[in-house]
C-alpha cells in the first residue's frame, strides 16, 4: 500500500488538507440548488431579508417626508434634520434596496421553478405507480410549461398587456442591434 500521495506541482501538502468551510445560511455558494432542503431549513433568512427591505423603504419614506416638511419651532426643525438622510446615505440605501429586491425576486423565481419541477416529478411518480411507463420531459417542454403558467398568472392579475409590450420592445431592440449601422 502507498502511505503517501504525490502532491501536485505548485501546491504543498498543507494546501490540500485545508477545506473551505461555508455557513449555508449566509453563503449563496454553499446552499444552492444542490441541497433542496436548505431553502426550507433557512426560510427565516428570506423573511429577515423581506423585513430589511420593508425597514429600508420606511426609512427612505421618512427621510423624504422630513425633506418636505418645515418645522415651526427649533426642536421640530432639529428632529426633522435628524430624520433627513444625506444624499450619499440615501443613494446607498436605494442601491441596497434595489439589490435586495432583485435577490428576493431571484429567490422567488428559483422557488417557483423548484415547485414546478417537484409537481411534475410527483405526477410522474404517480403515473409510474399506476403502471405507466416513465416520461422524462425535455427542458424545452418544461420551459414551455413555465411560460404558459406565467402567461396565465399575468392574465389573471391583469398585467399581461404591460408584460407583452415590454417583451416586444426587448425583441425589437435585439433585432435593431443586428442591423448594420449604415442601414439604421
Amino acid at each position: 500500500m502507498v502511505k503517501r500521495f504525490r502532491v501536485a506541482s505548485g501546491l504543498t501538502a498543507e494546501d490540500q488538507s485545508k477545506k473551505d468551510i461555508r455557513d449555508p445560511r449566509f453563503d449563496e455558494l454553499a446552499a444552492g440548488e444542490a441541497e433542496p432542503h436548505a431553502q426550507s431549513k433557512y426560510a427565516f433568512i428570506a423573511k429577515m431579508h423581506r423585513q430589511e427591505v420593508d425597514d429600508i423603504k420606511e426609512r427612505l419614506a421618512k427621510s423624504k417626508a422630513a425633506g418636505k416638511k418645515r418645522g415651526r419651532t427649533g426642536k421640530q426643525r432639529q428632529r426633522l434634520s435628524e430624520a433627513r438622510l444625506s444624499e450619499e446615505e440615501e443613494e446607498q440605501l436605494k442601491d441596497s434596496l434595489s439589490r435586495m429586491q432583485n435577490q428576493l425576486k431571484a429567490r422567488d423565481h428559483v422557488e417557483q421553478r423548484q415547485k414546478a419541477k417537484s409537481a411534475v416529478r410527483k405526477e410522474e411518480v404517480a403515473a409510474i405507480e399506476q403502471g405507466k411507463r416513465p416520461y422524462f420531459a425535455k427542458p424545452a417542454v418544461l420551459k414551455e410549461q413555465a411560460l404558459v403558467s406565467k402567461y396565465e398568472e399575468l392574465r389573471g392579475s391583469g398585467q399581461l398587456e404591460k408584460f407583452m409590450a415590454k417583451k416586444r420592445q426587448r425583441s425589437a431592440a435585439k433585432v435593431h442591434k443586428l442591423i448594420p449601422r449604415e442601414r439604421r
